[in-house]
């Protein structure tokens, strides 16, 4: 039986100094997409962006490190999956953080020491009937100690955006810190041999995202997770429909052929389940 979506996605390309970042680049990750694309000159996946207010330019969802290599590899222009939030945006948060390569009792300290003249951190025992504080920043795990609400003092966006600096700058003194998934966002994730403890930071609106691009601002890397009602994978474009000269009209004429070309000969599957891809 043949299933489709009642949709497709909008997909289309867009010059690069159209593209924004709301996160910070990690340039290690950006030269191992570079050096997988001087082997294999192929954009695997879209980036996933959302329109500014303009509607010319866009904010990265996802893929930031994707459009870092592309200008390194001298394209012009991305392929974008574009994100309306009212139609494609299913859920929008964040991962959590897990910190490695050290003990909770060197994690806790060093949390404590940084954090406490900057940020309001208190047990979440206590926080529980506290009220008196400003919403929560983000919260600690730690699983042989009591977990930690941590909170900026003024609540506003610039001081959330530095808070969550600290925060992650503060667990880099002494582990490595991996973005992990979660599937209750009320429930912490689950203790894993070599954490020292996990870090859940309270989500911010899409429309802060907008603002944080206006004020020039940028959250901790890997910080935004996205999920969208459908997720196109596996497009394999060449890398010359983004760095071809001529027009922006021809370009975008160009790969609207190319696309609905491959449409009809790969005969692409919407999957209705949940689905695993593993990628090398």
């Amino acid at each position: 039986m043949k299933v489709s979506h009642p949709y497709f996605p909008e997909m289309t390309i867009v010059p690069l100094e159209r593209v924004y970042f709301h996160e910070e680049i990690v340039e290690r990750r950006a030269k191992e997409i570079f050096q997988t694309m001087q082997t294999h000159p192929l954009l695997l996946n879209p980036v996933i962006a959302m329109p500014l207010h303009n509607d010319k330019n866009y904010v990265v969802l996802d893929g930031a490190h994707r459009c870092m290599a592309l200008r390194m590899m001298g394209c012009s222009s991305v392929m974008i999956q574009v994100a309306h939030p009212d139609r494609d945006v299913s859920r929008f948060g964040t991962w959590a953080h897990a910190i490695t390569e050290c003990a909770p009792a060197q994690l806790y300290d060093v949390i404590r020491t940084n954090l406490k003249n900057k940020l309001d951190l208190r047990s979440h025992d206590r926080m529980l009937n506290d009220q008196s504080g400003s919403p929560l920043l983000a919260r600690l795990y730690l699983p042989d100690r009591k977990n930690l609400d941590i909170r900026p003092r003024l609540w506003d966006l610039n001081r959330r955006v530095e808070g969550l600096h600290v925060l992650f700058n503060a667990c880099k003194l002494v582990g490595s810190v991996e973005r992990i998934p979660i599937t209750d966002h009320n429930q912490p994730p689950k203790t894993y041999d070599g954490m020292a403890g996990w870090i859940q930071i309270t989500p911010l609106k899409l429309e802060e995202i907008r603002e944080l691009v206006a004020r020039g601002m940028r959250l901790p890397a890997g910080t935004t997770r996205v999920v969208l009602s459908v997720r196109v994978l596996q497009v394999n474009l060449p890398l010359e429909f983004l760095r071809s000269e001529g027009t922006l009209g021809d370009r975008s004429d160009h790969f609207k052929t190319w696309w609905l070309e491959s449409i009809n000969i790969h005969q692409g599957r919407y999957y209705e389940e949940p689905t695993y891809i593993f990628e090398k």
